[in-house]
């Protein structure tokens, strides 16, 4: 891509992909294997939206959250253009598709983000269109390289807890607040609080976790997470605090009838994923296999939490 620095550019095409590294035979066959990789986000947007309506009392079609997929969907495809420096050690074979397929995906993008505001607006609320707007500006700027002073290039996923924090807020906020707004609903606002705190150090967690997973094609590419800062130990703790601090704010917060007690429920989920990052913590940093199993209790959590929530 033109936005990249000179720096960026040589890093790209200097390193070497891992052995068996395969790319697809036709340009259309990788462009597919990206769609079906992605269709994840849709099911992810889904399950915390399910999960967590009963909590906050509101319910909504399913259908609202049409436009936070193709939001997701097209943030995640450029993150992929822009992540090549570090895919090409993490992940070889998507390396190699986005640098085959690079102005299709972000044809792809362009076309998913149009079509999600379009979606948004068509439904007459402004407001929450302008929300659904933020989260794909800040989910952009999140891995697009920026240029600053000196003409060095700088995007937002490389500076310090950053890389965290970011989805970290606009996976709840997309997925939680856009479809309440879009609904004109009055939720119950500490139990909404709850629910977004839950998602936020959830995602967080998970976050941390494939930063671990991914520690040696995000310290060469310059990405300065937490495990490429601190270390994996001090990553995995990380992941357990945040998850315990929420877990206790839930917790306090259900002892001084600011929220039912069964909010407790989710308090223990949170906990138990921390401690899952924790215990796994060498596997993680060795095995790209564990990242899926965390996805998977991920969502095993979430279908828990859904059906108490209903109970």
């Amino acid at each position: 891509m033109g936005n990249r620095s000179g720096v960026e550019r040589r890093h790209l095409w200097s390193v070497d992909p891992a052995p068996g590294a395969r790319i697809g035979p036709l340009p259309l066959l990788a462009v597919s294997a990206f769609r079906r990789n992605r269709v994840h986000l849709l099911l992810a947007a889904v399950a915390m939206s399910w999960a967590w309506q009963p909590w906050h009392g509101v319910g909504f079609p399913l259908t609202r959250l049409v436009p936070v997929w193709l939001c997701g969907f097209g943030i995640y495809q450029l993150n992929r253009v822009f992540d090549q420096v570090e895919d090409a050690i993490n992940a070889p074979d998507e390396y190699l598709e986005a640098v085959r397929n690079e102005s299709v995906l972000v044809a792809m993008s362009t076309v998913s983000f149009v079509l999600a505001i379009g979606l948004s607006l068509a439904q007459g609320n402004p407001v929450a269109t302008g929300v659904l707007a933020a989260g794909i500006v800040l989910g952009v700027a999140y891995s697009r390289p920026t240029t600053v002073s000196g003409g060095s290039s700088v995007r937002l996923k490389q500076l310090p807890l950053v890389k965290n924090l970011v989805p970290s807020t606009v996976w709840p906020i997309l997925t939680i607040v856009y479809p309440i707004l879009l609904s004109g609903l009055d939720p119950s606002m500490p139990d909404l609080v709850a629910s977004v705190l839950a998602t936020s150090a959830g995602v967080f967690v998970t976050e941390v976790a494939w930063d671990i997973r991914d520690i040696e094609g995000d310290r060469h590419a310059g990405v300065s997470t937490i495990p490429v800062r601190f270390g994996v130990d001090a990553a995995a703790g990380a992941c357990f605090t945040a998850a315990a601090l929420v877990a206790v704010s839930l917790g306090v917060a259900s002892r001084l009838d600011v929220i039912g007690p069964r909010w407790m429920g989710p308090a223990v989920a949170l906990v138990g994923f921390g401690a899952l990052v924790v215990v796994r913590r060498n596997e993680l940093a060795g095995n790209r296999t564990w990242s899926h199993v965390l996805v998977f209790c991920a969502a095993a959590s979430l279908a828990g939490i859904g059906v108490l929530g209903r109970l």
